[in-house]
């Protein structure tokens, strides 16, 4: 049976920190499905465990092949799961984590059935003014105008009032800035509660 835990939100409520945690605190539950991407690696990143980097050449072929999971276009690169990446997690009897965008999980949610189960996590800031003090200290490649601000509360309409409207989301957690342990400790006892370890 394949398992996916996804944790849902465009930027800067430290996804990628609260997989790794999950991944390095329960290594015998959990697996970081590795995406690939187009973009540039930032500093201290690594191919084939943050990411793994493609061209979009690459990627293209992958496609063709039908090769892929998923493919999302993101700030103008190219993100995604290959179908070997997740059956490898699956072989080895854990639970893969991914990070989605709204689109994906829908289609993810939708395509659940017995050997293939989803447990959605909406990962929240603590408020508006946390998340875009987080953005800006991260430095993206897209530079922070008036314009930028229009499409990020556009994405908070679409990833949280849509998204809760629309029950795409299992849960809904808080991410403080200083304390993702609790996180952590949150999404494992609720998927404990709902029998999905």
């Amino acid at each position: 049976m394949t398992k996916l835990l996804t944790l849902t939100w465009p930027s800067g409520v430290w996804k990628t920190t609260i997989a790794k945690a999950l991944v390095e605190k329960y290594s015998n539950l959990f697996d970081h499905a590795i995406a690939f991407t187009t973009r540039t690696p930032r500093e201290r990143e690594i191919d084939g465990v943050d990411y793994y980097f493609k061209s979009r050449d690459e990627v293209e072929a992958l496609e063709n092949a039908w090769e892929l999971l998923r493919i999302s276009n993101i700030h103008w690169n190219l993100y995604g799961h290959t179908k070997d990446e997740i059956e490898r997690i699956s072989k080895n009897w854990r639970i893969g984590i991914v990070i989605p965008d709204l689109y994906w999980l829908k289609i993810y949610k939708q395509h659940q059935r017995n050997d293939f189960q989803v447990k959605a996590w909406l990962i929240l800031p603590e408020s508006k003014i946390v998340l875009w003090r987080r953005l800006k200290d991260r430095m993206l490649e897209w530079r922070f105008t008036d314009d930028t601000r229009e499409r990020w509360k556009k994405w908070w309409e679409e990833f949280v009032i849509q998204g809760q409207k629309e029950g795409v989301y299992d849960f809904e957690v808080i991410n403080h800035t200083d304390n993702v342990q609790w996180t952590i400790a949150e999404i494992i006892r609720m998927l404990q509660w709902t029998h999905f370890l």
